[in-house]
């Protein structure tokens, strides 16, 4: 974090392409802010350099005093307000923003998945909900696990075999999260008062959520689907191979 509680992470992952990229060295804009009641309103886009694409953010700033921007496209400094603490960002384009998946990702999963991204800069707590229930509709359709609670149904899928071990331990995450977005918190306030709050869920927590979910439908889709696809083209080579060897007639002949 820097003095103005801003984060120093660089680092974002396209929502093109999905490769993680820096955005400060990737940005294309750096137009003055413009100043209303509520503070700062900052405007950026960014261009993935692996897929040539953009990603434009929005973010509300507190005021502070001035500042120096400097444009390294143009080479120009700028003055102006400075940026203070960020309170809201949102990326407006693209939005919503792309979803990833595998093609033989099955429709029952495609909709809440589709739904945790496009509302995760919205709201990362509904987003970290939507994420929770498409990990439980994947283990109880695609695995066949169905009991009481997800917690119970991680567990049966850990011991089955079907899902590698760093894979397994990734999946409580995704419940973790998504429980915080989806069911009451009981606190005890100073008197002594029980009240039941659902807790925030931070936007990067969203994400990470939405992040394991493709690598899960990597796990269960694309990669048997990759393994088929290599099985069946050493089948077909090897009736390739056979067909063209010469029968027992064949080589009485030559």
């Amino acid at each position: 974090m820097n003095k103005n509680g801003n984060s120093e992470k660089s680092a974002i992952k396209c929502p093109h392409c999905g490769v993680t990229y820096d955005w400060k060295s990737s940005l294309v804009n750096g137009a003055p802010p413009i100043k209303d009641a509520r503070g700062l309103w900052f405007v950026q886009a960014t261009k993935c350099p692996s897929c040539d694409n953009f990603r434009m953010t929005i973010s509300l700033h507190e005021d502070a005093p001035s500042y120096t921007l400097s444009n390294n496209a143009e080479g120009i400094a700028r003055s102006g307000p400075r940026p203070g603490k960020k309170q809201h960002q949102r990326v407006v384009y693209p939005f919503p923003a792309i979803a990833r998946m595998p093609e033989q990702t099955p429709e029952y999963l495609r909709r809440d998945y589709s739904d945790a991204v496009a509302i995760l800069e919205i709201s990362p707590r509904n987003s970290a909900a939507c994420s929770r229930r498409c990990l439980q509709m994947l283990i109880r359709k695609h695995y066949g696990i169905h009991r009481p609670t997800l917690h119970n149904e991680i567990e049966e899928l850990s011991k089955s075999g079907k899902l590698s071990s760093d894979v397994i331990g990734l999946l409580d995450v995704i419940r973790d999260y998504g429980n915080l977005g989806s069911h009451p918190t009981l606190r005890r306030d100073a008197d002594g008062e029980v009240t039941a709050e659902v807790v925030d869920v931070e936007p990067a927590e969203a994400e990470s959520m939405i992040d394991l979910l493709e690598l899960l439908f990597d796990e269960a889709f694309a990669k048997p689907a990759k393994i088929e696809e290599i099985k069946k083209r050493h089948e077909r080579k090897k009736a390739e191979v056979a067909d063209c060897k010469p029968t027992k007639k064949d080589a009485s002949t030559t």
